[in-house]
C-alpha cells in the first residue's frame, strides 16, 4: 500500500512540476523573447486585429495600417483592446513594438558595426543607416520589428528608423502592402 502511495504520490509531483515549467516556459517565451505563448489559443478580434491567449499573458496583434501591426503583451488580467488611430501616427506609446516589411535592394558597409541599407517601399528608394545584421542579403523582403522609443512617429521611413529600434529582421515572402501575422 505504501509503495502505491508514493507512486501515485510522485506522479502528481511530476505532474505539477510539468505545469509549472510549462507556464514557466511560455511566460519566458512571451516576455523575455517577446514572441506568442507556446501554450495559446488564437482568437480573430475583428477584421484587423487578433490575439493570442496564453496561460499567464496575451499578446494582441493590433493593425494600424495595411503593412504595419502593432503587438502588445499584456498580462491576462489586463483589460486590454487594440487602440483605435485614425490620425496619421502609427502609435503613441513608447516601448510597443510594430511590424513593418521592406525589401533590401543594396547593402554598404559604413564600419565594422553600420551598415547603410537601401531599401524600398511603395515604390521608393530610401538609405537608412544601421547596425550591423549578418543575417540579411541584398534583393529578398525582411520583416522589421521595431521598438518605439520616442512617440509621435510619423509614417515615413527615416522617422520609423530614427525613433525606434530594431528588434529583429527576419525574412519573408508575405507582400509589402499585405497585413502581417
Amino acid at each position: 500500500m505504501k509503495k502505491i502511495f508514493k507512486y501515485i504520490l510522485f506522479i502528481i509531483i511530476f505532474i505539477i512540476a510539468f505545469i509549472i515549467d510549462a507556464v514557466v516556459i511560455d511566460t519566458i517565451n512571451a516576455k523575455v523573447f517577446r514572441k506568442s505563448p507556446i501554450i495559446s489559443k488564437h482568437y480573430v478580434l475583428d477584421n484587423y486585429n487578433n490575439v493570442d491567449k496564453g496561460v499567464l499573458f496575451d499578446v494582441y496583434y493590433c493593425h494600424h495600417y495595411s503593412d504595419v501591426e502593432v503587438v502588445s503583451w499584456k498580462f491576462k488580467f489586463n483589460n486590454f483592446q487594440c487602440p483605435i488611430t485614425n490620425n496619421k501616427y502609427m502609435i503613441d506609446k513608447i516601448d510597443q513594438v510594430f511590424i513593418k516589411t521592406y525589401t533590401i535592394d543594396k547593402i554598404e558597409n559604413i564600419d565594422k558595426n553600420n551598415i547603410y541599407l537601401t531599401i524600398s517601399s511603395d515604390d521608393k528608394n530610401y538609405k537608412v543607416k544601421t547596425k550591423k545584421y549578418n543575417n540579411i542579403k541584398e534583393k529578398n523582403k525582411y520583416e522589421f520589428l521595431f521598438k518605439i522609443k520616442s512617440n509621435n512617429i510619423e509614417e515615413d521611413i527615416e522617422s520609423i528608423f530614427n525613433n525606434t529600434e530594431i528588434i529583429s529582421i527576419t525574412k519573408t515572402d508575405k507582400d509589402i502592402n499585405q497585413f502581417i501575422r
